[in-house]
């Protein structure tokens, strides 16, 4: 794969626009969290959601870097970064299943998300495949998420699951033009638009997010 070099400092750079697009997902991952820990600093459900945001922030911050400085720190920034992206989805999953009434379902689920994370660190430190990464992104919030997000809109009245379920469903589009060969303004590759199209997707959940606190509080 071709990658866009400029020398900067006598420093050989790669994929300016994927490090500028990964940074205004962090910012906007980091807008969301401190927006839903000013609108709701206790409850436990949105503290996970906070974190969902705070390391989905911090993860998109470090692979910024790891793209910049790929021929410096190879594939390190971004195990780093991969990591962060688990640790997010996985406190999403934690997020959605505290509502959860049936108490054997809802453990069931709190274990084996447990056992996906702790599979996930070891296939990534063995492997170091972006792929594996994808697949645990899909099997948290596709899988396991969405259902339970359709379930409590229709049970407990949670009319913001919409909106997160829509911008879950709406992160797939990164995914189908992620590879295309294609650029944009002569400097926007697919990979950067995929990326901020994501931050559309956060903000989406966020919303949702937001609209159930409303809701609960009337």
């Amino acid at each position: 794969m071709q990658h866009q070099i400029f020398i900067f400092f006598n420093l050989k750079l790669i994929e300016p626009g994927a490090f500028i697009t990964d940074v205004f997902i962090a910012i906007a991952g980091l807008i969301f969290y401190i927006k839903i820990k000013k609108l709701a600093p206790i409850e436990k459900e949105y503290l996970y959601f906070r974190y969902f945001f705070l390391f989905m922030g911090i993860s998109t911050l470090v692979a910024a870097f790891a793209h910049l400085f790929y021929l410096y720190a190879g594939k390190n920034l971004h195990l780093i970064a991969w990591v962060f992206t688990a640790l997010s989805t996985y406190f999403f999953d934690r997020a959605v299943l505290i509502n959860w009434k049936n108490k054997i379902v809802k453990n069931t689920i709190w274990h084996f998300i447990n056992i996906q994370f702790l599979v996930f660190l070891v296939l990534i430190s063995w492997y170091k495949n972006f792929d594996i990464v994808t697949a645990n992104t899909v099997l948290s919030l596709l899988i396991i998420a969405v259902p339970i997000l359709f379930v409590l809109f229709f049970k407990q009245n949670q009319k913001g699951n919409i909106l997160i379920i829509t911008g879950i469903l709406s992160s797939a589009i990164p995914a189908l033009i992620f590879k295309s060969p294609y650029k944009f303004m002569n400097f926007l590759t697919a990979k950067d638009i995929s990326h901020l199209i994501i931050a559309v997707c956060l903000f989406y959940i966020y919303l949702g997010i937001k609209r159930n606190y409303e809701i609960e509080k009337q």
